[in-house]
């Protein structure tokens, strides 16, 4: 006996399938994000819950989970003070690679591109999420063979990740007490931080412009993070970084030459004056150093 699903089964012939009934909601889930998206494309502003809710014909509170999810998952920024959600910089990157989008000449993948190009590492967005720092978009090193890797989407607490440790040392000294002390009540002791030295260590990186990661989560990689402007930021201006990861060794015996590199392009891309010579555009010296054998 058939079933109304289109499944075959010998049961009642009113029973639906359960397996098919969770494929339409799963369909279902997947077409309102998609909606979403899409709604954001053509409206090209924030909007409140409400709005979206009308727009699309969703329930109020189906649309606050929905977009409460996204907002978890990294695709859209929540402005809390105004109520406005809007999409953030890893979502215009997922497609980016099939049709880039410029800034200011410049476009935060091409940028991406750039600095992978020049220094053969792996390039990482950093986006902030809460007391974490979340990696947005990355661009893995192409021609080591010992290289860092790293998922997008995953999420580090901001004090032991050079990319959170830049968008924490711009943020007012009460915020980041408070991330701080959050981040100590949830880590176990060994990952706690000295909250008086560690503020120090955020009025240096705001000083010099850099973070560079303290290896705790991860002893065998180093990370140099700077600020992106907010002219290479989502509507929302929420803040974020990119970052120039890899092997302690190889990437320390370079440190000077990397965030030369990264000041400038990032500065070029941005259309921000930064002074000397351009920044180079394909290579620099280091990066054919020893590339087969990973050193």
């Amino acid at each position: 006996m058939r079933l109304r699903c289109g499944c075959w089964a010998t049961r009642w012939r009113w029973q639906t399938c359960w397996a098919c009934d969770v494929m339409a909601r799963d369909v279902k889930t997947a077409r309102r994000v998609l909606e979403v998206f899409e709604y954001f494309a053509e409206r090209q502003t924030p909007a409140t819950l409400m709005e979206v809710a009308r727009a699309l014909g969703y329930p109020q509170s189906s649309a606050s989970v929905l977009l409460r999810a996204l907002v978890e998952l990294g695709y859209l920024d929540y402005d809390r003070g105004r109520r406005l959600y809007a999409p953030n910089v890893r979502l215009s990157l997922v497609g980016n690679w099939v049709h880039t989008s410029n800034v200011n000449g410049d476009s935060l993948y091409r940028l991406m591109e750039r600095l992978r190009a020049a220094t053969g590492e792996t390039v990482i967005l950093g986006l902030e999420h809460g007391a974490h720092v979340q990696y947005g978009f990355i661009l893995d090193a192409e021609h080591y063979a010992v290289r860092w890797h790293v998922k997008i989407g995953t999420s580090r607490p901001m004090v032991h990740a050079a990319l959170g440790q830049i968008l924490l040392a711009h943020k007012p000294v009460g915020k980041q007490r408070l991330i701080v002390t959050r981040l100590n009540a949830e880590s176990p002791a060994h990952l706690r931080v000295d909250s008086t030295a560690f503020e120090q260590k955020l009025k240096n990186i705001r000083r010099d412009g850099y973070a560079v990661s303290d290896s705790v989560l991860t002893p065998e990689a180093v990370v140099f993070a700077m600020m992106l402007p907010k002219t290479m930021r989502g509507v929302v201006s929420a803040p974020s970084a990119v970052g120039v990861g890899g092997p302690v060794g190889r990437l320390k015996a370079h440190q000077d030459e990397i965030l030369e590199l990264m000041r400038r392009t990032i500065a070029e891309a941005a259309g921000i004056p930064a002074g000397g010579d351009r920044a180079p555009a394909t290579r620099v010296p280091f990066r054919d150093d020893k590339r087969k054998s990973g050193d």
